[in-house]
């Protein structure tokens, strides 16, 4: 039985957004633990284990993040911005097509200077617990990583609630 395809398997049953950020580096951290454990053969079989049953725990939290949470505050991938309804373009006018192209890509550009402090360092919290999480994960600290995962979560919700607070409910999430 191949580990490395067992957990790639468990992997797939997560969901879409998760494995396209965290995957690729999850596997190879994966590997190098096994290279470095198959030495002993008790140690090797407590580490499959162990971090197989943690894949299957973590499974069930993604899935139950995934579907409690708003897509706002669940996605992990980039926002495509000229899809987004910037900020100052009413609803009526970006459904409309009264926008313009041109105002819109100004509006995207002056971003940090059209939002408030508040919401601009509840972005940069949401970017700095994102690459906590990745760096946590490439270097094998899942448990760190899931803890940055967490905080990840909470601080989109606080950037989804300040954005509602300023009226900013069309802006994409970081």
């Amino acid at each position: 039985m191949n580990l490395v395809r067992v957990y790639k398997a468990l992997l797939r049953l997560y969901p879409s957004d998760y494995r396209r950020v965290l995957s690729a580096e999850m596997v190879a951290a994966f590997e190098e633990s096994l290279v470095e454990h198959r030495g002993h053969l008790s140690l090797f079989l407590r580490f499959a284990i162990s971090e197989l049953v943690g894949l299957l725990i973590a499974l069930g939290g993604e899935w139950i993040a995934k579907l409690t949470s708003d897509d706002a505050v669940r996605a992990r991938s980039v926002p495509d911005l000229r899809l987004m309804r910037p900020p100052g373009v009413s609803r009526e006018e970006w459904f409309s097509g009264l926008a313009l192209p041109s105002v819109v890509g100004a509006q995207v550009n002056m971003r940090s200077s059209i939002l408030p402090d508040e919401v601009a360092e509840a972005e940069a919290r949401v970017r700095v617990a994102l690459d906590q999480m990745v760096s946590a994960i490439s270097n094998r600290k899942y448990d760190q990583a899931r803890l940055y995962s967490y905080q990840q979560l909470e601080h989109r919700e606080t950037l989804r609630l300040l954005k509602r607070k300023y009226k900013l409910d069309g802006a994409p999430c970081t």
